[in-house]
């Protein structure tokens, strides 16, 4: 079994590489930076703190 799984997760990264490569860096960095513009600058005024301590409580 774990040659069949080794196999599937060679294969996996030769079809991730080769995709990859088919898609120039330039077009990739285009697309990721268009997302981050739309998401928009974090809030400065956010408290990590307090939203973590209000997700974990009882209440």
């Amino acid at each position: 079994m774990p040659a069949k799984t080794e196999a599937v997760r060679l294969a996996l990264q030769h079809e991730i590489g080769r995709n990859r490569a088919s898609v120039p860096l330039r077009v990739r960095l285009a697309k990721l930076q268009e997302r981050a513009t739309a998401i928009g600058l974090p809030n400065p005024k956010f408290d990590m703190k307090k939203f973590t301590d209000e997700m974990w409580s009882d209440d």
